[in-house]
């Protein structure tokens, strides 16, 4: 009986995860919602139109505050944090919503989109994938430095533990919406037993995510030069606004259109990994 009763904490009946289900979820969103993914990325543009006005608004009144002087050096690096820090946070609500679809039940209310409680779990959520991944590096940095000489073993081992490390936390993202708390623990617990067939799920989920990235490219690429000419088609940055602004702004609309669609590709295949293991 006592064995049988410490055994039992770490018996786990079998779970329904299948890492080639679970990798295409994303594809069986779209299919099943595309119109909500439509939405997201309508919301995406926008989004960006609204940051852009905001933008400007700010730097002007900072160029009249400080002068042309100080401008220069404040101006463009506050802009860079601006356009980041409101990237990062649509980002983060098209992700909440798609779980919101996922794994609640409600209304849509403009299309599930947030911003409130959940979308600061989450990006709380973001920052413990950023350390945990980061971890080992910053660990075998440290330790190369004291011992040169086992640098680059201590990095080539590092790259397996930070990938070990992101797939047992890989349910983080899921656990934390449906529980509503940040809790690095439980996400460890689920995982546990499960970590090839989610690391096979991982490989999955890169690999179409990066196919379907490279189409899109492609698809962008086409479209915007058959709109604005296809003279120069490799520029980038201000050479390219400068030379075609029409295919510029058409080929970054697109992209940001087609954001949405990645990071569906890319996040539902955890939502539905939860799913799995919880059943």
């Amino acid at each position: 009986m006592s064995a049988t009763l410490d055994a039992e904490p770490h018996s786990r009946p079998p779970s329904s995860l299948s890492p080639g289900d679970v990798a295409v979820a994303g594809f069986n969103v779209i299919a099943r919602d595309w119109r909500l993914v439509v939405g997201w990325s309508l919301f995406n543009l926008l989004a960006l139109f609204i940051g852009a006005v905001f933008l400007v608004i700010v730097l002007l009144v900072s160029l009249g505050v400080m002068g042309a002087a100080r401008f220069e050096a404040f101006g463009p690096p506050a802009g860079v944090v601006i356009l980041s820090i409101g990237g990062v946070a649509v980002q983060v609500m098209v992700v909440s919503a798609l779980w919101r679809r996922m794994l609640r039940s409600g209304p849509p209310e403009f299309l599930y989109l947030r911003l409130g409680p959940d979308e600061l779990r989450l990006f709380a959520v973001a920052l413990i994938g950023v350390a945990v991944g980061a971890g080992p590096f910053v660990v075998a940095a440290i330790l190369g430095g004291i011992v040169a000489s086992l640098s680059g073993w201590l990095m080539l081992a590092a790259a397996p533990l930070s990938l070990w490390l992101l797939t047992r936390i890989s349910v983080i993202g899921p656990q934390t919406f449906v529980d509503r708390r940040v809790d690095p623990g439980a996400a460890w617990r689920l995982t546990r037993g499960h970590a090839p067939r989610l690391f096979g799920t991982l490989v999955l989920v890169a690999f179409l995510a990066a196919m379907t990235e490279v189409a899109l490219g492609v698809a962008i690429t086409v479209g915007a030069g058959a709109i604005g000419g296809f003279q120069d088609l490799f520029q980038a940055g201000a050479d390219a606004f400068a030379a075609h602004p029409v295919r510029y702004l058409v080929a970054m609309a697109l992209n940001l259109a087609a954001s949405p669609f990645l990071l569906t590709l890319v996040y539902a295949p955890w939502a539905a990994a939860y799913q799995a293991l919880k059943d």
